[in-house]
């Protein structure tokens, strides 16, 4: 876990000189693992809002400054409505971290009932899947939690409300930032591996860190004396809270771990970003590494009936091509019917086969017919006749199932590229609606009396000043396409895949290249098309897109276009889109 007890603290003094002596203003609760506290704060003379996040994800948990708006759910959670209770309009007095370990003690003062002030706490523990957000009144005993910790599941520390906080337990291990040469060769062994030893007597540090104490020590020659100067040395810069925050890249741009401090040991393989904060560091790693995750959780029923779909779809296409194949030999069965009907004189009931001569080749040629000794010749004949006409209505009706198939498809990629894009809630939830209309999904009581919300696609400004509407799913892509577009606007759509529709509104004038460029690229960036460097984008004119008569939502035709080729650039698309 790269978020270890140094990054904690790096990420702490930031805060303080943020936060310090700020009011909150907001709380949000968009999860169960994520709240996001907004503060009014004075600096310099001057007014200003900041953002903290505290995640208890068991894959990230951290506590960092935020610039990242999230969205709230329509019903906030029990846990939500008691933090507003007790933190909306509290002043931050004091942030401390507990030792040397990845918890902090956010101390409020704030107003009782009765309107007198008393002191409340918050308590983040950033322990991977350990991790919990803890509200404590006055007294420092437990008001509400995250994730409430019964008797039964650990009689050693449980967490229940009314029950007095208590710190986590200490580590049989040592602190690394009280750490003196005599203490460290007490526990050195030159037949351990450094990064091993490192990780066995101390906490606070995560295996990266390790590693890189150890690279840096081979590299200065090796051995008991250079491992204990490195450590030293990275202990005085957490102490002295000298911190150069980085992100590790892999060589295709996907984020791989983040540290507090320059990492080297990986060489060429691994792309090394300095962050001038860690709050500019977590929101990148954490927006690119767990949007995925956070899509899933929100939407794990969409997501297997997606899958569900998908599988069901793949095996009816591979049975109806199946079909089609064996079926395509009909013609066949239609000739041997006919040849047996021109000889039917030399031809007598119980003949297993016979050879005969079939005149309609080009040369003629013999040929073996198989024959039911049980039927006459006549019988035969009409056998192969039925067993043609059944293969032709066969064939014509599997074909017609095929297209169905395919299309719907088409239609389920196109869902599931949605829900991969999908940032917020009222995104999931349009999805939601959308496959409860198509039979999909059983359509809940509430939503049936509910009154449907009109579509919000994100929208953009080119540098040439013409707005620009991109769907995030088929409900909305279909209101821009059909509802929002006049004739004249310019369309967009990735060719061939899954992806946004793109309305360039023109309001009848003619935009330039670089708005057409521009336009196009929002539409390559907002597709299933992520992983590619350049794209193939459709353009044409909103009149020429038409939606055939029954089709599935989202499913478009267009005869007339261009195609133009453009770069996947998702920094000018951040900076096109309309806050």
């Amino acid at each position: 876990m790269p978020f270890d007890a140094a990054m904690l603290k790096a990420s702490l003094a930031e805060c303080r000189e943020a936060l310090a002596g700020g009011r909150v203003e907001k709380i949000s609760v968009p999860e169960k693992e994520l709240v996001v506290f907004s503060f009014h704060t004075v600096r310099e003379g001057k007014s200003c809002n900041r953002k903290l996040e505290i995640s208890t994800y068991p894959d990230l948990s951290c506590v960092h400054l935020t610039e990242i708006s999230v969205e709230n759910p329509a019903v906030p959670s029990a846990f939500c409505l008691q933090l507003r209770k007790y933190l909306l309009g509290a002043r931050l007095t004091a942030i401390e971290q507990l030792g040397f370990e990845r918890a902090v003690l956010f101390s409020f003062s704030a107003k009782d009932e009765m309107g007198y002030l008393t002191d409340r706490f918050l308590v983040a523990e950033t322990m991977g899947k350990y991790s919990n957000l803890i509200l404590l009144n006055s007294e420092r005993r437990v008001v509400a939690a995250s994730r409430l910790i019964e008797l039964s599941l650990n009689s050693k520390r449980p967490v229940l409300c009314g029950m007095k906080y208590e710190n986590p337990p200490a580590q049989n291990k040592r602190d690394p930032l009280a750490e003196t040469r005599e203490g460290f060769f007490e526990i050195y062994s030159p037949d351990m591996p450094p990064d091993k030893l490192l990780m066995a007597n101390y906490y606070g540090i995560s295996p990266l860190v390790a590693r890189e104490i150890a690279c840096r020590a081979e590299r200065a020659g090796g051995g008991g004396e250079a491992l204990c100067g490195e450590l030293l040395r990275t202990a005085k810069m957490i102490r002295e809270e000298m911190f150069s925050p980085v992100l590790l890249l892999t060589p295709d741009g996907t984020p791989a771990d983040f540290s507090f401090l320059p990492i080297t040991q990986y060489g060429a393989e691994r792309q090394v970003v300095p962050f001038s904060s860690v709050g500019l560091l977590l929101d990148r790693y954490s927006a690119e590494k767990n949007r995925l995750a956070a899509i899933r959780r929100r939407a794990s029923d969409l997501l297997r009936v997606v899958s569900n779909s998908q599988k069901r779809l793949e095996k009816k296409i591979a049975l109806l091509e199946s079909e089609i194949l064996d079926s395509k030999d009909a013609s066949r069965d239609r000739e041997d019917g006919e040849l047996i009907t021109a000889y039917l004189y030399l031809l007598k009931k119980g003949m297993d086969r016979a050879r005969l001569t079939d005149y309609s080749a080009d040369p003629p040629t013999e040929r073996e017919i198989l024959l039911d000794p049980l039927l006459t010749p006549q019988q035969n004949a009409a056998a192969r006749f039925k067993k043609y006409n059944k293969k032709k209505s066969a064939l014509a009706h599997a074909q017609t199932q095929l297209a169905l198939a395919r299309e719907e498809s088409g239609y389920i990629e196109r869902v599931k590229d949605s829900l991969d894009r999908a940032e917020g809630e009222s995104e999931i939830n349009e999805i939601r609606e959308e496959l409860e209309a198509g039979g999909y999904l059983r359509q809940n009581a509430k939503n049936r009396r509910q009154k449907p919300k009109r579509p919000a696609p994100d929208e953009y400004r080119t540098a040439g000043g013409y707005l620009v509407y991109c769907g995030k799913n088929n409900l909305q892509n279909e209101y821009i396409t059909f509802k929002l577009a006049q004739r004249s606007d310019i369309w967009f759509h990735v060719k061939d895949r899954p992806g946004s529709h793109v309305l360039l509104v023109t309001e009848g004038k003619e935009p330039s290249a670089e708005d057409y460029t521009q336009a196009a690229t929002i539409a390559a960036v907002c597709s299933s098309a992520s992983g590619d460097a350049s794209v193939t984008v459709d353009y044409t004119r909103a009149g020429e897109v038409k939606k055939p008569s029954g089709s599935k939502p989202g499913y478009v035709i267009y005869h007339k276009n261009f195609s133009t080729l453009v770069r996947r650039d998702e920094a000018l698309v951040r900076s096109l889109r309309v806050k």
